[in-house]
């Protein structure tokens, strides 16, 4: 299968993407509404509620509007680049567990992103109202995988 082939089946199996798919295709995160998919070889993370889908867009917007000094970038309304993307998603969702625990240390992952994401909006009133600050410290040090030597 080619590229072109796969994104077209992509698009139209899965039509409610997850918004945090690169951090749930990482294996260091779960979440409560993921439904996976399997095309061919790989897979795709959707989601199963259409306004928790909606709350992750708007928190992924947020996160990625206020981290983007810390990542260099300019715009904030399309998807960033894979290893900005990845520090956003990975390192936002881990930032705010840390924040909602009150830890020194940042977890390695979390369990349930949409539980995450209502127990910030219980304690902080909104997505809106989440510090920030303290998040985009956890994005600018989250670190993903290590290159891998591709040599033999």
């Amino acid at each position: 299968m080619d590229e072109n082939e796969y994104r077209d089946l992509y698009h139209s199996v899965n039509q409610l993407r997850c918004c945090f798919e690169k951090a749930m295709l990482t294996r260091r995160f779960g979440c409560s509404k993921l439904v996976k998919i399997n095309i061919a070889d790989r897979e795709a993370a959707a989601c199963a509620d259409d306004s928790a889908q909606a709350q992750c867009k708007t928190l992924l917007g947020l996160l990625r509007k206020n981290a983007a000094f810390a990542l260099k970038t300019a715009s904030t309304h399309n998807a960033l680049p894979h290893a900005k993307e990845i520090k956003a998603q990975c390192g936002g969702i881990i930032g705010i567990a840390q924040v909602l625990e009150a830890a020194d240390e940042a977890p390695a992952g979390v369990k349930d992103i949409h539980a995450c994401i209502q127990q910030a909006i219980q304690t902080y009133g909104s997505l809106e109202q989440l510090p920030y600050p303290d998040i985009v410290k956890t994005i600018t040090h989250f670190e993903g995988r290590k290159k891998r030597n591709r040599r033999g």
